[in-house]
């Protein structure tokens, strides 16, 4: 059995976890609160913090039980389902339910809000052909058809890719597919080449072995890890979220301090071996953040999505609405890099 093919094993082994805990309490009818974090690469701290204990230190009530997904996307519409309390998401995602619920303008209890950004990438995300199929140069793209999971980072990661590169994207055909299944569609001949971030682009590269072609996205795109929740929960249960961020700010602690030992912690959880999660953390930065940096990534998908017919007409929601700073700011004072209006409840019209 191969690496990526026990991490995503275990991934399925967690969804199953959250279709038998479904309700708001596990079997035993205890209290618990349900954080869904991704087997992406960047996500590194939910995992450490998972493992370390780091959501639930000296025995805290309610419990905080992480449940895993292949993305964010997956992640947020378990969240907005009604099955998890907290979710981990790309911008990509978190813009777009911003944009749909912008017209409810004020604060309802069901609006989504970030908390902070955990990381953020440039080198995950990349486009990957096979010579089996001529493709040799970003040109031989044209008039290809594309796998990509729609609405995600990497959907917009190939926007700006394609647009850079000059690429006829009216003769490209981008065809909607889970980030698990790209492999087996590539090789089966479904699609010609794919989007994909690791640990899933390595199992694609592995699989195609030399005929693999990689066109990298690094200098064109980047993506913030955003903790999402709904207003109404998170100001209902402020301790939860005191723990959340200072869980997360441990375990982003240990790895920069310890990078070794935080990497051994992900290995665990994925199967992946340290020293290809150590290629694959290249590009990526660790830091919890609510600043400029955060505010122009959700800008830009803002902008992105604005070109989509269903948001054309959507005004985006102002800062205010969509962060919630309190946490972050309880939890580690001065560390939220905006001016108070940008996210005070009193500058909502």
């Amino acid at each position: 059995m191969s690496k990526l093919k026990f991490c995503r094993m275990r991934i399925s082994a967690f969804m199953l976890v959250l279709l038998l805990f479904s309700t708001h309490g596990i079997a035993d009818g205890s209290p618990v609160v349900r954080l869904g974090g991704s087997g992406w690469v960047a996500d590194a701290p939910t995992k450490v913090a998972d493992l370390k204990g780091y959501f639930n230190p000296d025995s805290a009530a309610p419990l905080i039980e992480v449940i895993y997904f292949n993305s964010g996307k997956e992640t947020l519409d378990s969240l907005l389902s009604g099955d998890l309390e907290i979710a981990l998401a790309a911008t990509s995602p978190v813009a777009a339910q911003l944009l749909q619920s912008a017209e409810r303008r004020g604060t309802d209890v069901d609006d989504l809000v970030i908390l902070s950004s955990v990381s953020l990438s440039n080198q995950s995300h990349y486009i990957i052909a096979t010579t089996d199929r001529g493709i040799h140069s970003l040109q031989d793209l044209n008039g290809r058809r594309v796998g990509v999971m729609l609405g995600t980072s990497g959907h917009f990661a190939w926007y700006r890719f394609a647009n850079t590169h000059a690429l006829k994207t009216e003769g490209i055909t981008l065809i909607d597919m889970p980030i698990s299944e790209q492999s087996t569609q590539l090789q089966a001949g479904e699609v010609d080449a794919v989007v994909s971030w690791d640990p899933w682009g390595l199992q694609v590269q592995q699989a195609l072995g030399e005929n693999a072609v990689i066109f990298s996205a690094r200098e064109v795109h980047t993506v913030d890890w955003l903790i999402v929740v709904r207003r109404g929960f998170a100001e209902e249960n402020p301790d939860v979220m005191d723990r959340i961020i200072s869980g997360y700010a441990k375990a982003i602690e240990l790895i920069q301090n310890q990078p070794e030992s935080a990497r051994q912690l992900h290995a665990k959880f994925s199967g992946i071996p340290t020293e290809e999660l150590a290629r694959m953390e290249e590009g990526i930065i660790w830091r919890m953040a609510l600043n400029w940096a955060v505010l122009a990534n959700v800008e830009a998908q803002f902008q992105w999505l604005n070109s989509w017919p269903e948001y054309t007409d959507i005004t985006p929601p102002t800062p205010a609405q969509y962060l919630h700073a309190e946490p972050f700011n309880r939890v580690i004072p001065g560390g939220v890099n905006l001016p108070s209006y940008m996210y005070s409840m009193d500058s909502i019209p």
